[in-house]
């Protein structure tokens, strides 16, 4: 979002040409990240304890000496995680770039996966089953389906092919 409201100012000012640049906008997600994690950080860790009800969501396998330092954290605590990395790519990602879109969709994707296995956690005492947790990994990662990872790989490889072919790439 800052990248389109930045960029443009360049043709006026100089100091706005460091907004083109990757390496600082990297830098600038990862401060806006840090940021973002310590001020969101503390109020939702008070309300997923709230929510927790004191409840324990660990595992009756968890050995004795890691189950003290567990005891009182809350479960979903990667939604903080979730926040920050999704806050500052929108914030300094350029999102015309459709792999910045692939790799947020992915994240969440996966942070939806998490949240429903804690969620599920919480409500029953036991997460969700491994193998439902691996399938809907896995059509987060594919796409959906293996038809449409397999349609995906066809459409890329022809889209890399004719731009090999068009710069005259000899394999070696």
């Amino acid at each position: 979002m800052l990248y389109y409201l930045l960029v443009p100012l360049a043709k006026d000012h100089i100091l706005f040409n460091v907004f083109r640049y990757l390496t600082f906008r990297s830098f600038m997600a990862l401060i806006s990240a840090l940021v973002i994690s310590l001020i969101v950080g503390p109020w939702l860790i008070r309300r997923l304890r709230r929510m927790q009800h004191g409840s324990e969501t660990l595992r009756e396998d968890t050995p004795a000496h890691h189950r003290t330092g567990k005891k009182g954290t809350p479960t979903m605590g990667g939604v903080i995680i979730l926040c920050a990395i999704l806050g500052s790519t929108f914030l300094w990602a350029n999102l015309a770039n459709r792999y910045v879109w692939v790799a947020m969709l992915a994240i969440a994707g996966y942070g939806l996966v998490g949240m429903w296995d804690d969620w599920t956690k919480i409500r029953t005492k036991r997460g969700i089953p491994a193998r439902a947790k691996l399938a809907a990994q896995g059509m987060d990662a594919g796409g959906g389906s293996p038809q449409e990872l397999a349609a995906t790989i066809r459409a890329e490889t022809a889209r890399w092919s004719e731009v090999v072919r068009r710069q005259n790439i000899k394999p070696e």
